[in-house]
């Protein structure tokens, strides 16, 4: 794929973050609390394109990767930087899609939730880890991104027990 094209994606994914977490957490509200008539595709919409959205900006920052020469981390866990930041954007992919899977009741559902959970939750305990080190390391947005996905997801999976 493009390069510039998955720049451009991953600019977007990081400018518009707390906007996109708002649409899906509206357009999951308007799902499940609602009897509006087209809230099933708004839901696949939504959840679609975020989808697509994040896994994209996983690969977003490949060719624009800065020197790994980071302050405050020991040189052999250098590699957690953009390991943390590709997994988060991947597992959020797959949290979307399992949202989408569980909110309409299609089979894999489970399947879905508990991988991207169990992603998202080592992705935080990363973060947290790589923040405390050198706060520039890690963006704040991908921090909320994935804690809000991770109670999303812990939401949906109290309800399917």
């Amino acid at each position: 794929m493009n390069p510039e094209l998955l720049l451009k994606i991953n600019g977007l994914v990081s400018k518009y973050e707390y906007p996109f977490l708002g649409l899906l957490i509206s357009s999951i509200l308007i799902n499940q609390l609602t009897e509006f008539e087209f809230r099933g595709t708004l839901l696949i919409i939504t959840c679609s394109i975020l989808a697509v959205a994040y896994f994209f900006s996983a690969f977003g920052d490949v060719h624009n990767m800065p020197s790994i020469k980071k302050p405050g981390i020991d040189p052999k866990w250098h590699f957690l930087v953009p390991f943390s930041k590709k997994l988060v954007a991947i597992s959020s992919a797959i949290s979307c899609m399992g949202i989408l899977f569980y909110s309409l009741q299609w089979p894999g559902a489970i399947n879905q939730l508990i991988a991207g959970g169990s992603a998202l939750m080592i992705c935080i305990v990363i973060m947290l880890y790589l923040r405390h080190k050198n706060e520039d390391l890690i963006r704040q947005s991908l921090l909320i991104r994935a804690i809000a996905l991770v109670t999303l997801l812990g939401y949906a999976g109290y309800f399917a027990s």
